[in-house]
Parts: structure tokens; C-alpha cells; sequence
């Protein structure tokens, strides 16, 4: 251990701990369930750099240049929802979703004290 390594040693006796780790015995399909899972994480940055665009466009008042953004947004979420429903041992966490759903709010309101509403 490392000297900013936050790990505990601590022994497993069977029966008082609980096991927590259970090493796979098909490596191709751990391999396979890894790979998705790094696409997954590629589409989920990509989402949240347009979010970031999309919320910097409408920070600077740029309402064209917003919607133009918001449409590769819901592009991208789309893609992102389909590769997920597509394999099954992939899932999104609930946090995200949620979060998503606040900046949206988040941002229709500003659009809307902008425009005077």
C-alpha cells in the first residue's frame, strides 16, 4: 500500500465476513460486458458536453445557437437510451436522469424569464 492509499487490511474469515468480490470465470464475457460499458461511458460524456454547451449558449444568450444545441442534446440522449435498452446487462444510474431532468427545468425557465414570459 501506497502512502495516500485509503484501502484497510482487514482478513476474511468465512462465516463472520461477507463476501464481497467474486471473480468471473467466463473472461469473454466479462471482456465483452467491459467494452459496452467503456462505449457507455463515451455517450454519456458526450451528453454532458452538450449539456455544457447547451447551458453555456443560454448563459451567453444565445437563443438560436440554444436550440440548434438542444437538438444534438435530445440526439444524443437518444442515442445513448437505445445503445442502453439494446444490452441488457447495461442500466443508467437514476442520479443522472434526475439530474438531467433538473437542468432542463433549469433551463426552460431562464429561457423564459429571458424571452419575457
Amino acid at each position: 500500500m501506497r502512502i495516500n492509499c485509503k484501502h484497510h487490511k482487514c482478513p476474511f474469515i468465512p462465516g463472520v465476513n461477507e463476501q464481497r468480490h467474486f471473480p468471473t470465470e467466463d473472461m469473454v464475457a466479462n471482456d465483452k460486458l467491459y467494452k459496452q460499458t467503456q462505449v457507455q461511458r463515451v455517450l454519456e460524456r458526450k451528453v454532458r458536453k452538450q449539456k455544457r454547451e447547451c447551458m453555456m449558449l443560454d448563459a451567453a444568450g444565445n437563443l438560436e445557437g440554444f436550440e440548434e444545441a438542444s437538438v444534438k442534446l435530445k440526439s444524443k440522449e437518444a442515442q445513448l437510451k437505445d445503445y442502453v435498452d439494446k444490452n441488457s446487462q447495461l442500466h443508467r444510474r437514476r442520479m443522472g436522469v434526475l439530474m438531467l431532468r433538473n437542468i432542463r427545468i433549469i433551463s426552460e425557465s431562464c429561457g423564459k424569464k429571458r424571452m419575457g414570459k
